[in-house]
């Protein structure tokens, strides 16, 4: 309950500052579309309303130090959330919930609980995009490692309902591209992308991410076979960095969108690690990469908007090595302009 409510803090944090930009923005924009018409329309003072499926993957990798090619993975049991967003102006705010009626989790692979905010600010020329969201029970996706025959006497995965997981995620990134390329035109209505085109951006990110056990990540009974350096009681990890990449939305006949990018981030990076053999933890500092990849597919009409949009999160493991994270948020998404 406790990180639920830090999740609600932030994200309130969050929505208030966008908030404010926005109306400090549109105060200063009165003037006509900053777009090509020819390339975008926009439709920002028109009040949007969302709804969508989605499903998160968050994954933790464990590696063994004196063997990488062997690895301990750990995954929550997925499901479907049904969420709502609301847009206007330049702020979109997204939230999502579960609904038993809508499930079909795998019972062997244990209870899995997310909870998760996005809020995201768009300009024409800017975009910021902030992700809080908590992650807690997880299961061993590869049971094979314990024991080649564990499906043979064992009909649940080895279950770790005391590991959790959390992802602060802060994003800013400028458009070159800004009168012909809109970004938002991928992710809701309240933009049309006419005719293709694309750009590339730069920027900044800030992250904190990590994992945890009440126990070892580590099984017990591949202690004989990892290193002391993989007997990991918990490990968090903070990012600063810059950030660069391009992205292109193809449209075709005027309603169809495909979009394909990638930003990457290079900076500054802080792993802080705690043993299960050993009280203190150890911190360290070097350099680290965060990939930022999207894809989405959909359709942009004269009042609706349908898009599968998926964005996954490659992030720095710590500077030894023996663990990292992953996240994937998939998407469909019905957006209507009203």
């Amino acid at each position: 309950m406790a990180m639920y409510l830090k999740i609600v803090k932030v994200g309130f944090l969050l929505c208030c500052f966008a908030i404010s930009v926005s109306f400090a923005q549109s105060k200063k924009d009165k003037r006509k579309s900053a777009f090509d018409s020819n390339y975008v329309s926009s439709f920002r003072e028109r009040f949007h309303l969302a709804v969508f499926l989605a499903t998160r993957g968050s994954n933790v990798t464990l590696y063994n130090m004196a063997n990488k090619n062997e690895s301990v993975q750990y995954s929550p049991n997925n499901f479907l959330n049904i969420g709502l967003g609301v847009n206007y102006k330049y702020v979109m705010l997204e939230t999502s919930f579960k609904f038993p009626f809508l499930n079909t989790t795998d019972p062997r692979k244990g209870k899995s609980s997310v909870a998760n905010i996005r809020v995201n600010f768009i300009r024409h020329k800017y975009w910021l995009k902030g992700i809080v969201q908590n992650v807690s029970g997880f299961h061993l996706t590869n049971p094979q490692i314990i024991d080649p025959d564990w499906f043979k006497y064992n009909t649940n995965y080895p279950l770790r309902p005391d590991i959790s997981q959390n992802l602060f995620y802060l994003t800013g990134n400028y458009v070159f591209n800004h009168s012909k390329f809109s970004y938002r035109s991928t992710i809701n209505a309240c933009e049309h992308q006419i005719r293709s085109a694309g750009s590339f951006v730069v920027g900044f990110t800030i992250s904190n991410y990590g994992a945890r056990g009440k126990n070892s990540l580590l099984p017990e009974s591949l202690k004989g076979r990892y290193t002391k350096d993989s007997d990991i009681l918990r490990s968090r990890i903070s990012h600063y960095g810059v950030n660069v990449g391009y992205l292109h939305t193809f449209a075709i006949k005027k309603k169809i969108f495909i979009n394909l990018g990638s930003i990457g981030s290079v900076g500054v990076k802080n792993t802080n690690t705690t043993f299960a053999y050993r009280p203190e933890s150890f911190s360290e500092t070097g350099f680290g990469f965060i990939f930022d990849n999207q894809m989405a597919i959909g359709y942009n009409g004269d009042r609706n908007f349908v898009s599968i949009n998926l964005n996954s999160l490659t992030l720095s493991d710590n500077l030894k090595r023996q663990i990292e994270f992953d996240y994937q948020f998939l998407r469909l998404i019905y957006s209507r302009r009203m």
